[in-house]
């Protein structure tokens, strides 16, 4: 799971296997000062993370987990790389990501497997806004 301030002031990442569990956060608290336009987790947590997995197994092999069925609400999609949105068709480097289908009881949406449309480059270098967010997701909820 990967995470990012919308200021940039922070990035997270947190992963596990059936032995670990260990998350990269990198940042300042205060929230003053930014690590840099578009510096997100998967920019620079992730990397940091798969090293110190790799640093774990050195000398063994990867730990594989039981096999499970895949529930039927869960697909396989991608997100923006840059901002966790859907990506824009031949614009947005793609992270495969697993997720809940949109679900809708009584025409309303009861999951939201994105957080709205990337419009490319114009979203890639602009930073997050968490207000419209929480705007987005109120809007999406009354369609």
């Amino acid at each position: 799971k990967t995470g990012s301030t919308s200021a940039y002031a922070d990035a997270w990442y947190c992963g596990f296997d059936p032995n670990y569990t260990t998350v990269v956060w990198l940042g300042f608290d205060q929230g003053l000062v930014s690590l840099g336009r578009g510096q997100v987790a998967s920019f620079l947590t992730v990397p940091i993370w798969g090293k110190i997995y790799h640093s774990f197994y050195l000398d063994d092999e990867y730990p594989s987990f039981e096999k499970i069925e895949k529930p039927e609400n869960v697909i396989l999609d991608g997100v923006c790389s840059y901002n966790g949105k859907k990506p824009k068709e031949g614009v947005c480097p793609i992270i495969p990501s697993l997720m809940l289908k949109d679900r809708y009881v009584d025409n309303k949406l009861q999951s939201v497997s994105s957080s709205g449309d990337c419009r490319g480059e114009e979203d890639h270098y602009s930073s997050l806004n968490f207000d419209d967010f929480l705007k987005d997701l109120d809007e999406k909820k009354d369609e």
